[in-house]
């Protein structure tokens, strides 16, 4: 959980916590547990005074981008060309928000 994410969303007014990393492998991982996790996460933005949950997913990867939209986030914009850091390529991410 982080308190921003300018690679992604820019510089922001302090409304948000932003999810990341949020991963399992889902041969062992518990039924229901990534919504467990990320319930968790956004009760934690909401304990911060935040009223926004955020995350990004890359722009390739249609089956995580319907997950969070099942989960109630939404999609509010791309960033086609995240830097991927030091070393790293930039890639394309969707953008999704939930007001907690």
């Amino acid at each position: 959980l982080w308190w921003d994410d300018e690679p992604a969303w820019g510089v922001q007014p302090p409304v948000a916590g932003y999810v990341h990393r949020l991963m399992m492998d889902r041969a062992t991982a518990p039924p229901g547990l990534g919504r467990t996790l990320l319930a968790r996460a956004e009760r934690r933005i909401a304990e911060a005074g935040r009223e926004l949950a955020r995350l990004d997913c890359l722009t390739s990867n249609p089956r995580l981008r319907a997950y969070y939209e099942e989960a109630g986030y939404r999609v509010v914009g791309e960033q086609p060309a995240k830097d991927g850091g030091p070393g790293g390529a930039s890639y394309g991410v969707t953008l999704l928000e939930r007001r907690l």
